[in-house]
């Protein structure tokens, strides 16, 4: 998540921008797809964890949750290359990022 604040801090001044996602829930299509179905069957076994008070396994979730963020910003090839290349696409991989909640 570090990563992810600092580039928005240092190439976005601050701003998330929308990444060219449609407002409300991100659907799980393209190269993401993968990651947001992760994301969200990670949150909702969390959900029901915590609401069961297994407590163990809710943490055990927010570890995995963690882990599959640091491979998407992997495999999206976060970084300020990424900034200088594609613009849109470092927009739509941090907006993913932070607004997932797998982080």
């Amino acid at each position: 998540m570090n990563r992810t604040l600092k580039l928005i801090a240092a190439k976005r001044d601050g701003v998330v921008s929308d990444g060219g996602d449609e407002p409300g829930p991100i659907s799980a299509i393209g190269e993401d797809e993968g990651f947001i179905n992760d994301i969200n069957t990670f949150l909702s076994t969390y959900i029901s964890n915590i609401e069961s008070l297994r407590f163990r396994e809710s943490l055990e979730i927010v570890m995995r949750l963690s882990a599959r963020g640091n491979l998407y910003l992997q495999q999206a090839g976060l970084s300020n290359a990424l900034f200088v290349e594609n613009s849109r696409r470092c927009d739509q991989a941090l907006h993913r990022a932070v607004t997932s909640s797998g982080f």
